[in-house]
């Protein structure tokens, strides 16, 4: 019995590990974040997602754009600060007047690929995120980082500095202590959902980002 009883409590313990680790796959996990942080005059239960044509959503209905599927998730409001074409490097400079504008509790951050067809380094793209990051804490927002979604097609060619890129933007991430949004694995190995140009998501590439961004924030 007391043999039975040990073997059964080895089990319920490495049951309970087993559910803690999987908990921290992924994206690290969502529940509490900002429960202790100080937003000062911020909105906690605003977000702005801060992005190029991936986050603004083109090809899709705006009820369609991950923001706007976020939004739906989260039960709250999700600005679309997604514009066309934007680059890392230019998203530096107006990054405060965005956090100026709108005063949000949460900041997410994706950028990087117009960078790369522009022929970027990686290198230099990982810095501006950081600015963008450090710009948000300095406004007492809580930034969350996003990868990159993978590129197919007539932008296959960005592949292998996408791939390049995503490790260091998580590691720029520990060092910042700030959360990811891993955006390769539910896009991996299936181009089913980009668009035809293959670049941008469809709107079930978009809810695969908006579910991401969810586990982290919820």
């Amino acid at each position: 019995m007391i043999r039975f009883t040990r073997c059964l409590l080895v089990s319920l313990l490495l049951a309970a590990c087993s559910i803690l680790i999987s908990g921290c796959e992924d994206d690290g996990g969502g529940g509490g974040l900002g429960g202790d942080h100080d937003f000062g005059e911020n909105d906690a239960s605003l977000y702005v997602a801060y992005g190029d044509s991936i986050t603004y959503g083109v090809g899709l209905a705006s009820s369609e754009s991950y923001p706007q599927q976020l939004s739906g998730t989260l039960g709250t409001a999700v600005i679309n600060a997604g514009t066309p074409g934007r680059l890392a490097t230019q998203a530096t400079g107006s990054a405060v007047s965005v956090l100026d504008n709108y005063k949000p509790g949460y900041m997410l951050i994706l950028f990087g690929a117009n960078d790369i067809i522009f022929g970027y380094g990686t290198d230099a793209i990982v810095e501006d995120l950081r600015t963008i990051v450090q710009a948000a804490k300095n406004n007492q927002t809580i930034p969350v980082l996003a990868t990159l979604t993978p590129a197919y097609d007539d932008y296959s060619y960005m592949q292998g500095a996408i791939d390049e890129l995503n490790p260091k933007i998580k590691q720029m991430a520990k060092e910042e202590d700030v959360r990811v949004a891993d955006l390769g694995k539910p896009f991996a190995d299936d181009p089913t959902l980009m668009q035809s140009d293959g670049l941008h998501p469809t709107a079930l590439g978009a809810a695969k980002i908006a579910e991401t961004f969810g586990r982290i924030l919820q």
